[in-house]
């Protein structure tokens, strides 16, 4: 009953600190790109489909990919909450606020499968009030928030497997590593470190009398059924279409971000940094300040000392094997981690959220028991995390409240879906999207009433593309041409519109402009006629 209250309690603070101003920041497009789909197949719209790559029942085309190394499983997983609630803001975050609660549960067992209770609630109130966990929750799609839920499900169910036996774990676990990758390529590094955590023999603590037994060959052609059948979406996309495996042919040297793998410590370099801003929340000033929790950088390379040193300590008796299975997944994760195929960002670490929360309770588990003092000194950090977790989660919601987000994730994304429908009910013509960051949110937020054609090419420098979209769209004077300002442009493509449209002999007009909260400009609407 006691550790049913701590669980209750702490999803209550997480819910109440997820669910607050919902609607905040604005809808950012990576969000609403995952999104876009599952709208398309409730109202019965041509579903887009990348690459053309899809599955077709009944004559409906049904999405297996997002992007070439983010697989549609976000975008099933709204179904029934845009089915529910409708196609709204707060249905889309409603998902990922409950994948949230999930990996709550999830980390609560896993602790509790390989530690004592103290540690598993512990835990849950370190992840619950954590600023990373709360506020990219809320956004979740964006960074791929479900890959917890699988990552948590997969590494307890092959845990019980090993202990107990039965083949119902055995492939659950198998297929959930399966469906996380193709979630999202990323997902790779987890099932790497997760089964070499696994062929580690630690025989005393992860099997029980009568329980998995040592792995035999036997078990992996089952278990590789499962995880292919998880990784469906992935493999059937790129035997359509080679798209991921084109993708890591031109990214494995140098990715599209320009991050060399060549240059391994450098890159491990920066995710140690990347390391520290997903622990003190400080990567999260696009809600419209930094507020940094400064305990947990410098308390996780304690804690993390303190695991180790208990893990030589323990050798052989109770929770070693535990301990060990989550230093070798934490540390293999980060190493892999230095090779990207994208960019260097502390998204990537989220994954691992869980289970760094699981290590510093971990670490107060083993101060409490051979530390002077140790019932006080862990008590006093345990509240000096969760008080200081609170404070920044408190100053970020302020702040939110005050500037409703800034750049890609401002709410006037909001006030320009207004303006082009009330556009579109006077007649005004395709809307093109002429910089990223614009077409999928402006589909949701219209319930796809605005749909705007994306023509900038994704290219450094406008190219014969652009040029010949253009081209076609400027013969049509209603249309209207959705820019950012120069310091949010991500596609710089103004100066190749006006030029071409002057040359049509069309004059530019900048229709409205979409402000922040303070008065700062972020949207451009601009007509040629």
């Amino acid at each position: 009953m006691k550790g049913q209250w701590t669980v209750a309690l702490a999803l209550l603070l997480y819910l109440s600190l997820s669910l607050y101003q919902i609607q905040l920041p604005g809808l950012y497009y990576d969000e609403a790109a995952d999104a876009v789909p599952t709208m398309q197949l409730l109202q019965g719209q041509p579903v887009e489909l990348l690459n053309g790559a899809g599955i077709w029942l009944g004559g409906r085309a049904l999405p297996i990919m997002v992007w070439d190394y983010v697989g549609a499983v976000n975008t099933y997983a709204l179904l029934p909450f845009f089915a529910l609630l409708g196609v709204n803001v707060f249905s889309l975050r409603l998902m990922t606020v409950a994948g949230g609660v999930l990996t709550l549960l999830l980390t609560y067992q896993l602790a509790r499968e390989l530690f004592p209770r103290g540690v598993a609630a512990v835990s849950i109130f370190l992840l619950a009030v954590h600023p990373s966990f709360v506020f990219w929750n809320r956004q979740g799609i964006h960074v791929t928030s479900l890959m917890t839920v699988m990552a948590l499900g997969a590494s307890l169910c092959l845990l019980r497997w090993r202990r107990e036996g039965g083949w119902g774990y055995l492939m659950g676990g198998a297929f959930l590593l399966g469906l996380g990758l193709s979630a999202k390529l990323l997902f790779l590094w987890f099932v790497v470190a997760v089964i070499v955590a696994f062929l580690i023999k630690e025989k005393s603590t992860y099997e029980a009398p009568g329980g998995g037994g040592p792995i035999k060959g036997w078990h992996l052609g089952p278990a590789l059924v499962a995880f292919l059948a998880g990784t469906g979406m992935l493999l059937l996309y790129n035997l359509e279409t080679g798209g991921t495996l084109n993708v890591l042919g031109k990214n494995l040297m140098v990715s599209q971000y320009g991050v060399s793998n060549l240059a391994y410590l450098t890159n491990l370099r920066a995710r140690l940094d990347n390391l520290g801003s997903l622990l003190d929340g400080g990567h999260l000033w696009y809600l419209g300040g930094i507020f940094q929790h400064g305990s947990y950088p410098i308390l996780g390379v304690v804690a993390a000392g303190v695991t180790v040193a208990g893990a030589s300590r323990l050798q052989g008796r109770t929770y070693a094997a535990g301990v060990t299975f989550l230093l070798v997944v934490l540390a293999l994760y980060l190493l892999q981690s230095a090779f990207t195929i994208s960019g260097l960002w502390p998204t990537h670490l989220f994954l691992i959220l869980p289970l760094l929360m699981v290590m510093t309770a971990v670490a107060l588990y083993f101060v409490q028991q051979w530390a002077p003092y140790g019932l006080v000194v862990s008590s006093g950090v345990l509240l000096l995390l969760v008080s200081q977790s609170m404070y920044v989660n408190l100053r970020y919601h302020q702040v939110l409240g005050e500037t409703g987000g800034r750049r890609h994730h401002s709410d006037a994304i909001y006030r320009l879906a207004d303006y082009l429908v009330e556009a579109n009910s006077h007649g005004a013509g395709q809307p093109m999207a002429m910089d990223w960051g614009i077409k999928a949110n402006i589909q949701i937020l219209t319930q796809g009433k605005v749909n705007p054609q994306e023509i900038f090419q994704y290219t450094p420098q406008a190219n014969d593309a652009f040029r010949d979209w253009l081209y076609g769209a400027l013969h049509n004077p209603d249309n209207l041409y959705l820019f950012h300002t120069p310091e949010a442009t991500v596609y710089p493509r103004f100066e190749a519109f006006r030029d071409l449209a002057v040359k049509l002999g069309n004059q530019v007009h900048l229709e409205a402009t979409v402000r922040e909260r303070d008065g700062t400009p972020l949207y451009l609407v601009y007509s040629a006629r």
